[in-house]
């Protein structure tokens, strides 16, 4: 019923809500889903939107923005200035999450100047994570995601030591 997989694949089951295990400064989680990715036993946006249902929020790029309610949430989530945001993207220019907490980090665009470290750790954040093929992700990630030049949050990619885990 949440993952909309076949049954024979379905594994709502398996993957009872972490909500509780999400960090408190995690306030939500912006999957941009690619449309032709629905139905797809790979997809793991909707495995994400099954385990933290307080705190995800599902776009799906293709389907009008009038119908998802979740589009406009992330569009006023980009505006506020009060709240830290992140892209988990790997642009040319992303940090790792431990380089962006750097206490010596500032990260700087047109229209504001965010002062990272001592704050990280009372700070609400944020993030937005891209499900497609790299041909998709590179997409929705031009069409949903402002450049940091223009007022859009840092990319974050994953660490050495976390690539390495994933392996």
């Amino acid at each position: 019923p949440t993952c909309w997989l076949q049954r024979a694949h379905c594994v709502c089951k398996q993957s009872p809500p972490i909500d509780h295990l999400i960090p408190r400064n995690v306030n939500r989680l912006f999957m941009l889903m690619h449309h032709k990715e629905i139905g797809l036993v790979v997809d793991t946006a909707k495995v994400l939107l099954n385990a933290m249902p307080t705190k995800a929020r599902l776009i799906v790029n293709g389907i009008d923005k009038e119908h998802q309610e979740s589009v406009k949430e992330l569009r006023d989530a980009l505006e506020q200035k009060e709240r830290r945001f992140f892209v988990l993207f790997p642009t040319d220019d992303a940090v790792t999450f431990e380089e962006l907490c750097d206490e010596k980090s500032i990260i700087t665009s047109q229209k504001t100047t965010h002062i990272i470290g001592e704050l990280m750790e009372n700070e609400v954040f944020d993030v937005i994570v891209v499900d497609g093929t790299w041909s998709q992700a590179r997409k929705i990630h031009a069409r949903y995601i402002p450049l940091e030049e223009d007022g859009g949050p840092p990319r974050v990619c994953l660490s050495q030591e976390s690539l390495d885990i994933l392996g």
